[in-house]
């Protein structure tokens, strides 16, 4: 047995680990993964006194980005939560952990843990959605954004660990207090009088800390810098073209590509070889980029808005073709002056008749229909009522699979890749079924 904190520490000296984590879901027992955790280590007084925080790259479907708004390209480049194993036991070894319903919490670390085999000790932990009533302090909710707001708490970053997670470290400071303030002025003093379990944590795993860590600021500023395949490839077209050549295969190529709003790299190659073929230089294929985005510009505004849904996919469509924001903007301000005589780029009008192919679908969709956000069900039924046929699984006969998130790294998008299905975007197909998305 190892020895557990000095219960005798008064608490406003007590260090404790503030813990948060944002999950695939809900059930740790089942399939669900972390996906981010922060530890802020904080006193009583609301000192921190450091912070750690990263996102775990779970290598399946990231749940509900809608809520954590963390998207499958954001934990490409992040560490697997065995990566990161040995600093988390390094953050929470001979600590109390503290949180906001601290048991769910703590429910997934010991399911990440027991992934790789390894028993976490009964780690002493004080919870602070518990705390307010057993402190007969009534609150007017559970949730932890009504906590901090009913007692003044700053609460940035709502939905991501360190933000959850600092939020805490502040509700529990005033709820200590308030504790203090009635003569409950040690940790041991706690466990009594609420009744909370301060055990000796049993031997604590030996596991090596790696220092890898790749918090959300990190993952932002990759994808902002990040250039495209395509980016690479135009820049290795010749610099102008005398050539004015039909440019039809490279547009059709283009719609294939760009249907699930990722250029992969054997797309990219394929984009690059119609391109030299066609005699197109850097200068014409930017410009049939750029008119290609414009036309989607103008069909998103023809119904005189322009929804958070056709917003994202037509900054999804702007980045794979190495577009920046500003100029999307410039484009739907012209759009909106043009909209009644503006043509629109050959083979986007092609939307090809779906009808009796086989589709399936993967993701927690962030689409919403009248303010309503997609459920599976419903999605599943407009599918069905387009005359789609629907199918649960990826198989090799598979016609399309239709992405929520385009990075995605769920089982059927894995599968789909590798069988070489068609792909597409969650708001590109509503649109190509007619299903107006909000």
């Amino acid at each position: 047995m190892e020895a557990g904190p000095d219960v005798s520490v008064p608490l406003d000296e007590l260090v404790v680990s503030v813990v948060d984590v944002e999950t695939t879901g809900l059930y740790p027992g089942g399939h669900d993964r972390i996906i981010e955790i922060a530890v802020v280590r904080a006193r009583a007084g609301g000192e921190i006194i450091d912070e750690f925080e990263t996102l775990i790259n779970p290598n399946r479907d990231l749940g509900p980005t809608h809520i954590h708004g963390i998207m499958a390209a954001d934990v490409q480049l992040a560490p697997s939560f065995s990566d990161v194993a040995g600093d988390i036991v390094g953050q929470l070894h001979g600590t109390v952990v503290v949180g906001h319903n601290i048991r769910f919490d703590l429910a997934f670390l010991n399911s990440e843990f027991g992934r790789l085999g390894i028993r976490l000790p009964d780690i002493p932990r004080i919870c602070t959605l518990r705390l307010a009533p057993n402190l007969g302090m009534r609150v007017p909710s559970r949730s932890l954004r009504e906590c901090c707001k009913f007692f003044g708490i700053s609460h940035h970053g709502a939905h991501s660990a360190l933000g959850d997670a600092r939020a805490t470290a502040g509700l529990y400071s005033v709820l200590i207090q308030h504790a203090a303030a009635n003569g409950i002025l040690t940790l041991g003093d706690i466990a009594l009088a609420l009744d909370l379990a301060m055990p000796s944590p049993d031997h604590w795993p030996d596991i090596p800390a790696t220092g890898r860590v790749y918090a959300r600021k990190q993952a932002s500023d990759q994808t902002s810098h990040k250039d495209s395949y395509l980016s690479h490839l135009v820049a290795r077209l010749p610099a102008t073209s005398e050539q004015d050549m039909q440019f039809i295969e490279y547009l059709e190529l283009l719609d294939r590509a760009l249907e699930d709003r990722v250029v992969t790299e054997e797309e990219a190659e394929g984009l690059h070889r119609v391109a030299r073929n066609l005699g197109l230089g850097q200068d014409k294929v930017t410009e049939v980029h750029r008119s290609y985005l414009n036309a989607l510009a103008v069909v998103a505004l023809e119904d005189g808005i322009v929804t958070n849904a056709e917003r994202r996919d037509l900054q999804a469509a702007a980045k794979a073709l190495s577009i920046d924001e500003e100029a999307l903007d410039q484009m739907l301000e012209i759009a909106r002056t043009v909209i009644s005589d503006q043509g629109t780029v050959a083979g986007l009008d092609d939307l090809d008749d779906l009808f009796g192919v086989s589709v399936c679908l993967t993701g927690t969709s962030r689409c919403s229909i009248s303010g309503e956000l997609l459920t599976r069900a419903k999605a599943l039924e407009l599918a069905e009522e387009a005359g789609l046929d629907v199918q649960k699984n990826v198989t090799k006969n598979l016609d399309i699979l239709v992405l929520a998130d385009p990075d995605s790294m769920s089982g059927k998008a894995k599968k789909a890749r590798e069988y070489g299905i068609r792909t597409m975007s969650e708001e590109v197909f509503w649109r190509k079924i007619g299903i107006d998305i909000d």
